[in-house]
């Protein structure tokens, strides 16, 4: 949960188990029912990081850092 006072997020360890077994339950049954609309609508509402991500992020670009993790990667449903 973000806490806009201090632009900070939180993590409640009593759901995170929990929701971690929901998305890979999610995923997992994307997959085995090669539902390309499910999997786009999946995409379309859980592909791009919020505003509010992008700001907190953006001030630790002056953290050094020896990897170049990539926060805006491009997510496609597309068929290869």
């Amino acid at each position: 949960m973000l806490n806009e006072t201090t632009d900070r997020y939180t993590v409640d360890f009593d759901k995170m188990g929990e929701s971690a077994m929901s998305l890979t339950r999610e995923l997992c049954m994307l997959q085995a029912q090669g539902d390309y609309n499910a999997a786009q609508a999946f995409v379309d509402k859980w592909g791009n990081v919020p505003p509010e991500v992008e700001r907190i992020v953006g001030k630790l670009s002056a953290i050094p850092s020896d990897i170049a993790p990539d926060y805006h990667s491009n997510f496609s449903t597309a068929a290869q």
